[in-house]
């Protein structure tokens, strides 16, 4: 854990002595304090679709949580995906509500969770990639292709799981294939699996447009503009860059993917480091907020 926090400061590090530390620092002074308060006010909407994803993919595997107790869980969860790599809080989530929910019930439903994030995320990462950059590029060429792979894999998880246990069984681990057992006997109690699919995606991408409405008011608040539509398909690119096992909470992949956006964008590195770094803090103090008393009680 040290040693990805570690890694993480030093890619911050580099970033911000990469795109001069006197420019990112007089970004970051130069915040004005009405956009930034519009930006907390933002950021507890999407939470809320966040919970409202969570409670449908629930409801729809027969398991009834009240709002207000999902919320904090999910919450706490971000709290705890805070401080570990690959967003392992939200794992943790199901321990949280055991007393509600059936524990391989709520394992299923958090990965059904970021199921719909990655799916939605990616294809939005594809047509805004399509909409910015040149299609002979190689770099375009490379993500494209990983993009198309990651959504082929995921749609064959809830397509064809006879195959995903086809392949867990000739790995042999059987942790591995205990857990894909569990996932699928909790997957199976879903009567309405379009409503599933369906439902869990509308409300993530309400969760991309409300998370780039919030970057846009960031921007603002440093003294420049984008435009919406490009971060409302570039933003859950690097959002996902936070479940890359590498550093603790995609610390410096995130700040590094947001720098990469502002520069395909015509703006300066610094501000895209300077406002990953503002809205990380935001986040944070949110979901120490609300999450913090809530997360301990899976200890």
């Amino acid at each position: 854990m040290a040693l990805r926090l570690s890694l993480g400061l030093i890619m911050i590090s580099a970033l911000i002595y990469i795109s001069k530390p006197a420019a990112v620092i007089s970004t970051l002074l130069s915040a004005q304090p009405f956009y930034l308060a519009l930006a907390v006010i933002l950021y507890p909407l999407a939470m809320l679709a966040y919970t409202l994803r969570w409670y449908l993919i629930l409801q729809l595997m027969g398991e009834r949580l009240p709002l207000s107790i999902a919320h904090q869980a999910l919450v706490g969860s971000a709290f705890i995906s805070d401080f570990t790599p690959a967003r392992i809080g939200d794992f943790i989530r199901p321990m949280m509500v055991k007393e509600w929910i059936k524990m391989e019930r709520g394992m299923a439903s958090v990965i059904v969770d970021h199921w719909a994030d990655f799916v939605a995320g990616a294809v939005m990462g594809i047509i805004g990639l399509l909409g910015l950059f040149a299609p002979s590029s190689c770099y375009f060429i490379l993500v494209l292709i990983l993009l198309l792979a990651l959504i082929a894999f995921l749609s064959l998880i809830l397509i064809r799981g006879d195959l995903i246990m086809g392949a867990c069984r000739r790995i042999g681990y059987e942790q591995l294939i205990c857990a894909v057992e569990f996932f699928y006997t909790a997957l199976g109690s879903v009567k309405h699996m379009s409503e599933l699919v369906e439902g869990s995606l509308l409300l993530t991408v309400a969760v991309w447009i409300i998370y780039s409405v919030r970057i846009l008011v960031i921007i603002r608040a440093l003294g420049y503009n984008a435009p919406l539509y490009h971060l409302i398909f570039l933003m859950p690119l690097v959002n996902m860059l936070s479940a890359v096992p590498v550093t603790i909470s995609g610390l410096g992949l995130v700040e590094g993917g947001m720098a990469a956006v502002m520069v395909a964008l015509g703006l300066p590195p610094s501000l895209g480091i300077s406002a990953a770094l503002i809205d990380r803090a935001l986040s944070m103090a949110y979901h120490a907020l609300v999450g913090s008393r809530y997360a301990t009680k899976w200890f």
